[in-house]
């Protein structure tokens, strides 16, 4: 085992991080060390994907994400405190955020608690695989939930909020149901949404402005189901970012929130 002292040119490099602060931004969860999937995915060069299941998982176990290296947790604990990160991850990832994952995200948070000790910038991704193929599984800081999709001043300052709390490092979902639907729905003739066309005015942002800037920056779209079938409609007559929740969803998203509101 090294000292800390003896690993300050090591801390410079992949990954490292000289201060102490709990939220980098960018849809971390302060205090927890945990990252959305959709703020990597949304922004995925920024980041090393490190998978520390075994290479021997049982038979059925999920694949590796992709782009993202298999390291697995008993190595990671042994090379964090023998110097030998860099040479496992390759240069081409120096300065890069390291995200860690599993299954669910148990043996991901014990690497990251390591790493972490050892000067790292990791953090975990929230569920792991079960995150990254079910999004609406996961727990976002700030959840709006919008039930009206044609008032453009409300919609305007839903978005204006969302993409603030994004902004102070929180991550953030949109629920859309009821009337909320209509907003990302294709026109017939076209592949633009309802939201491509309103303009509240200046000083407000465009809506699709302030959509696109929200999803590039990670934060979630969601649109209720039932929602969406009580209209006639399927998931492919709406954007392409909208993925699809169900009541259950929308309870436990709101009731492990930091923030939840209603519009």
């Amino acid at each position: 085992m090294c000292s800390t002292s003896k690993t300050g040119d090591m801390l410079k490099s992949i990954g490292a991080s000289s201060g102490s602060d709990n939220n980098s931004g960018g849809g971390d969860s302060s205090g927890t060390f945990t990252i959305l999937p959709s703020v990597v995915q949304a922004n995925q060069d920024d980041y090393i994907l490190i998978d520390v299941r075994e290479k021997d998982e049982p038979e059925g176990a999920a694949q590796s994400l992709p782009k993202s290296i298999q390291y697995s947790l008993g190595h990671i604990i042994r090379d964090a405190a023998d110097k030998a990160i860099e040479e496992k991850l390759g240069s081409e990832h120096k300065g890069k955020k390291i995200v860690c994952y599993c299954n669910i995200g148990y043996r991901s948070s014990i690497a990251v608690r390591e790493l972490r000790r050892w000067g790292y910038e990791a953090v975990t991704l929230q569920l792991g695989i079960t995150g990254w193929t079910n999004p609406a599984a996961v727990s976002p800081d700030y959840v709006y939930l919008l039930l009206d999709g044609h008032n453009v001043e409300k919609v305007t300052l839903v978005l204006s909020v969302i993409n603030g709390a994004i902004a102070n490092g929180m991550s953030a979902a949109l629920i859309l149901m009821g009337e909320g639907v209509d907003l990302v729905k294709k026109d017939t003739d076209s592949s633009a949404i309802a939201a491509d066309s309103m303009v509240l005015g200046k000083p407000f942002k465009d809506v699709k402005v302030l959509l696109n800037g929200f999803v590039k920056k990670g934060g979630m779209v969601f649109c209720c189901k039932s929602c969406v079938v009580f209209r006639d409609l399927t998931f492919d007559d709406l954007a392409s970012f909208v993925e699809p929740c169900q009541a259950p969803d929308v309870s436990r998203m709101q009731s492990t929130a930091k923030v939840s509101t209603t519009a």
